[in-house]
């Protein structure tokens, strides 16, 4: 896979659109069966739950490549685990946490030329959101909602944290630059 032609040791932390985004919509009491698009743009209502009553959760995850040319994403299902408690705390329908790997899966797999090459310093970071998304007035949980996993940011490793990621599965573990990848790390696509 050949990626993208980005000037890779100097980014920042910021937004770059990406090529593909993966969404889930709740609607009638279910999820739908979810899709990768390219369309990055979300129409909702001015009453939407996540605008009247800030019914959100959220997740960030980085995606990188290591020396052997796996794209990897640490852990993910402590994250897949983390939103679907805070999703129970806000009184939201829960994503299947096997969907939600299957999801990272999927959009890393569609975005693997935007993962940054090993040796870069840089990685993919993926926000994965869930949201409120119908008109809500009363203090209530909605009933619709929107389950988004975008690509946020490709961002440099160490920009405002010195030379070292830091990733966080309930205890913090620091991985130096350019190490290999701890083994319980979740393989999502191989590089060719």
């Amino acid at each position: 896979m050949e990626k993208k032609n980005i000037d890779w040791a100097n980014l920042g932390f910021g937004y770059i659109k990406t090529d593909y985004r993966y969404v889930s919509d709740y609607t009638n009491g279910a999820w739908d069966e979810g899709r990768i698009t390219e369309d990055d743009k979300i129409t909702m209502s001015e009453c939407a739950g996540v605008l009247q009553y800030a019914q959100t959760v959220f997740e960030g995850m980085k995606a990188y490549t290591t020396e052997k040319g796996e794209t990897v994403v640490f852990r993910p299902d402590l994250n897949a685990a983390r939103l679907a408690d805070s999703a129970r705390r806000l009184e939201m329908p829960v994503f299947p946490e096997e969907r939600f790997l299957d999801a990272i899966d999927k959009l890393v797999k569609a975005n693997l030329a935007w993962v940054p090459p090993f040796g870069s310093g840089a990685t993919l970071y993926i926000r994965p959101y869930m949201f409120g998304i119908n008109p809500v007035i009363g203090v209530k949980p909605a009933d619709d909602y929107n389950n988004g996993k975008n690509i946020v940011a490709i961002d440099r490793v160490g920009a405002g944290i010195n030379t070292e990621v830091i990733v966080t599965t309930g205890s913090s573990a620091r991985l130096g630059l350019n190490k290999e990848v701890p083994a319980d790390a979740a393989i999502v696509g191989i590089v060719d």
